[in-house]
């Protein structure tokens, strides 16, 4: 039974569509909802960067916790450019914090990627059931709104860049690879680490058309012929690797003054990929048994059998070349429990795999009309846990910082001039909140977070004020040192002594 029989291009184009207002509800709405910021820690970060920047050009010393030369990372300053530009001309602060440019960025990249699938597969089943996993997967949301912005923005303009490479590699239009290369640029200053797995994605796919014309598999014998392969069949690989050199010059000579290039590359491979984690993540945003759902990854593992014996090779390889790089560090640099990981990940990337290859087995089940309500029943199921694992998530949502701390926040800008302040954060983490806007949104010249007693102790006398998170928390050997303080501000739960 052919695509168009199971579902028709209007019937698609509407649940496109409805996905699509779905996903700018989830993403956007909760951005411009709320006026103080929901942004979590990374997010902070990179307000502070370009705030700097704004007030003291690009190499600041206007605060000195911000360390953003000499230092190696995947987080390049492109989005940070864009960031100071907003600051400095259209004020729009508020709407920076709260990933409002990034949540707009993650819909679009969600159109990409559709029209990415359907180009690759030409089935609009598959598309469509990959859309609704994507856009009703927890991770993107949790990392535009808990701060990982570079990382969202550059898997977003990814879509893109991966959309039209796979037109490039349908219709071999040169201005395709022209986009191809000129996104992938862009993502070459915004997130170094999304550039590296779009370039291993396409890479994949590369090799996998190759591999459909020139590979003949006899399954389940698993027979392997190759035909000959010119060097004509292999110049698209030009095209690919380019950003790979802008990428390296735009780091080498913007984000670092590393003497040697050998330094450079050895100092971003041990960032990036040896000991990069998973971002700040909780373990249970790590976890792709609990984010895409068990249904949908059973079903994955087993997909990607059955894209092997269906011989769609350019699926098989891009599926294939993506898991093998987020296992990569793992597999070269094992730990007693290195297997775990095989379920880590925290690229939304990954969910397009993940749904990618579980797609196949719901349209495979759902083509035969004898098992079809079986299909039906697991594939609303999967949909539902997602929905409601969205729900429990949205209802946590909320600002980072109390109305009080807003407050102090006024009052230090407006009292505080050259004088050194201490943060001491003694507050229950909890819901949404993180402590680390309150010195941010302060701007002071000197801050200090802690939660030791010791350290408390020993670095009171050497600040002129000292900001206490929550006063209820303090003991009685912490108040007697405050007993020759003098507490210029209280409300509600925070007190400013100098």
């Amino acid at each position: 039974m052919s695509d168009r029989q199971l579902i028709s291009q209007k019937t698609s184009s509407i649940i496109v569509v409805l996905l699509i207002f779905l996903s700018i509800g989830l993403a956007v709405v909760p951005t411009v909802s709320y006026d103080r910021p929901i942004s979590q820690y990374d997010g902070a970060y990179y307000y502070l960067i370009a705030k700097a920047w704004v007030q003291g050009g690009y190499d600041s010393s206007v605060n000195k916790n911000v360390n953003i030369v000499n230092n190696v990372s995947d987080y390049p300053p492109g989005l940070i450019a864009f960031y100071k530009v907003i600051f400095q001309y259209f004020d729009a602060d508020l709407l920076v914090i709260n990933g409002f440019f990034i949540a707009a960025l993650f819909v679009l990249g969600n159109i990409f990627m559709y029209y990415a699938i359907l180009t690759l597969t030409e089935n609009r089943l598959i598309s469509l059931l990959v859309l609704a996993y994507s856009v009703l997967n927890i991770r993107a949301y949790f990392m535009i709104f808990g701060g990982m912005q570079p990382t969202i923005a550059g898997i977003s303009i990814g879509f893109a860049a991966f959309f039209f490479f796979c037109r490039w590699l349908k219709e071999r239009k040169k201005s395709d690879m022209i986009l191809v290369i000129i996104i992938n640029c862009i993502i070459a200053i915004i997130h170094s680490a999304t550039l590296l797995f779009i370039l291993i994605l396409e890479l994949s796919l590369f090799f996998g058309t190759i591999a459909d014309k020139k590979m003949k598999i006899k399954l389940p014998d698993i027979r392997i012929r190759f035909k000959k392969i010119s060097p004509s069949d292999l110049k698209g690989l030009l095209y690919v690797i380019i950003p790979v050199f802008v990428f390296i010059l735009l780091m080498r000579f913007f984000i670092t003054d590393l003497l040697s290039i050998n330094v450079f590359l050895k100092e971003w491979i041990k960032t990036s990929l040896l000991t990069h984690d998973a971002g700040g993540y909780q373990s249970i945003w790590k976890v792709s048994f609990l984010m895409e759902g068990p249904i949908v990854y059973v079903l994955s593992m087993i997909g990607i059998v059955h894209i092997l014996f269906k011989k769609d090779l350019k699926v098989f390889f891009l599926i294939i070349g993506g898991f093998l790089f987020i296992l990569s560090r793992h597999i070269l640099f094992p730990k007693p429990s290195w297997p775990i990981h095989f379920i880590y990940n925290f690229y939304p990337i990954w969910t397009i795999l993940v749904a990618l290859s579980a797609a196949y087995i719901f349209y495979w089940v759902l083509k035969d009309k004898n098992i079809r309500w079986i299909g039906m029943t697991i594939l609303i199921v999967s949909l539902l846990i997602q929905i409601i694992k969205l729900g429990i998530f949205f209802s946590m949502l909320g600002p980072a910082i109390t109305t009080d701390e807003v407050s102090a926040i006024e009052y230090l800008k407006e009292n505080l001039g050259d004088e050194s302040i201490l943060f001491y954060n003694n507050i229950d983490e909890f819901g949404w909140r993180a402590f680390i806007w309150v010195p941010v949104l302060s701007e002071p010249k000197a801050s200090l977070q802690t939660r030791d007693i010791d350290i408390f102790r020993d670095n009171i006398a050497d600040y002129d004020l000292l900001y206490i998170g929550d006063n209820t928390k303090l003991d009685k050997d912490e108040n007697e040192l405050l007993s020759d303080k003098t507490k210029v501000y209280e409300k509600g739960h925070v007190t400013i002594y100098k």
